[in-house]
């Protein structure tokens, strides 16, 4: 680690290995007000799971919240139309140009007091192999619970219902008519069999997804 006179604003910096500079530390207060001010949206609390009149079943519900998913996509269809026309990298698989496709889907993982928190993220296929890069994907949705949670089943059936109304519509940015198509649900057999009302994945039961393959 180094000291050296930044060439814009002439102010010394840390530097490791003379090359990359360490950002200076920031009072918490800067940061979190910093933080605050960035415009994610209008976010919407995780629905409650109501009970069913039993005084045994109390209402359920978990910390999270969600975007809306329309204003998560236009803002996304308008990032990446901007970007590509500056330098062109979207396939749009002989469609028109503006047709989106999309890869939605949920994912939990051990973390924090909870145990458990379960993330959905969005991308675009029209990306290509970049769709695995943690750079494309983005947050739609997070609660801590796990992902065939009661209440992240309820948020399931919303996001049902509003993805097929963004299907049916178009929209137009810079000029291009835009449409999305959700076509990859990229979730792992647990969440697709607690959605389909399935037994979940387990050794005392047969795996859902086998084929028999005929030699």
């Amino acid at each position: 680690m180094s000291l050296s006179r930044d060439k814009k604003t002439k102010r010394l910096c840390r530097t490791f290995l003379g090359k990359c500079k360490i950002p200076s530390i920031k009072e918490y207060k800067k940061l979190i007000t910093f933080i605050k001010s960035i415009n994610i949206g209008n976010l919407k609390q995780i629905p409650t799971v109501e009970s069913q009149g039993s005084v045994l079943e109390p209402a359920v519900s978990v910390s999270g919240c969600y975007n809306t998913f329309r204003n998560l996509l236009l803002k996304m269809a308008d990032l990446y139309l901007c970007l590509d026309k500056q330098k062109p990298f979207l396939e749009w698989y002989g469609k028109p140009l503006g047709t989106f496709f999309i890869a939605i889907g949920a994912n939990g993982a051990p973390f924090g007091r909870e145990n458990e928190a379960t993330s959905w993220l969005v991308s675009f296929l029209n990306v290509g192999k970049r769709i695995a890069s943690c750079n494309k994907n983005m947050l739609l949705a997070g609660a801590n619970c796990k992902e065939d949670h009661p209440c992240t089943n309820a948020y399931a059936k919303l996001l049902r219902q509003e993805i097929d109304q963004i299907q049916k519509q178009s929209y137009k940015f810079r000029g291009i008519t835009v449409t999305f198509s959700v076509e990859l649900l990229p979730t792992d057999m647990k969440y697709l069999a607690s959605v389909s009302g399935e037994l979940n994945n387990a050794a005392h039961f047969f795996f859902i997804f086998c084929q028999c393959v005929k030699r």
